[in-house]
């Protein structure tokens, strides 16, 4: 499967004719991907002993487990239980062996963070984001959706203070510095 696709328009200098160009060239993925590689959702071990005997670890696998719970999944489940619930979820989650290949979290925690808040449950989305500037400080994206959560959960103070870390990781942050602002002249 390799063609050029997704148009873009363009229109021509002279004749000012409205052209539709290919803009990507597609070669068995997504062109716009910039992973360096593909990993499995669940990390299967084999040996060489299990391919003398004829066994597929992988296969065994698929035919003895019931369908695993992803992330997503778990950390829903363990929400209403509390923050304390979240983070062991998260934990027991990452560090079984067979989810050693799975990359950064934080934007699959920050999406189901949304995902919650609109649908209003509002308790579970600040579990979420609080669980996701646990495990990312470093990161301005973490805490500025923490401080969207309190706010939309009532917790003003609170989320000033998280939108005050987005800005001290991120000074260019200009919406988060607007949300302080707005929270400020709230109180």
């Amino acid at each position: 499967m390799n063609f050029f696709g997704d148009t873009v328009a363009i229109i021509l200098p002279h004749s000012h004719l409205l052209a539709a160009v290919s803009a990507l060239w597609w070669q068995d993925e997504d062109p716009r991907d910039k992973r360096t590689a593909t990993f499995p959702v669940l990390a299967i071990t084999g040996s060489f002993a299990d391919y003398v005997e004829g066994k597929d670890p992988a296969l065994d696998l698929a035919l003895t487990t019931s369908t695993p719970l992803s992330m997503v999944g778990v950390l829903q489940a363990a929400s209403p239980r509390g923050e304390d619930s979240v983070q062991a979820a998260y934990k027991n989650f990452m560090d079984d062996p067979l989810h050693r290949f799975i990359p950064d979290q934080e934007e699959t925690i920050n999406t189901l963070g949304y995902r919650l808040l609109g649908e209003k449950i509002l308790d579970g989305a600040v579990r979420i984001f609080e669980l996701n500037a646990h495990e990312h400080p470093n990161s301005a994206n973490a805490y500025d959706s923490l401080g969207e959560g309190y706010a939309d959960s009532g917790d003003t103070q609170k989320a000033i203070q998280a939108y005050r870390k987005s800005v001290e990781l991120n000074p260019g942050n200009n919406g988060a510095k607007r949300m302080i602002l707005k929270l400020e002249e709230k109180k």
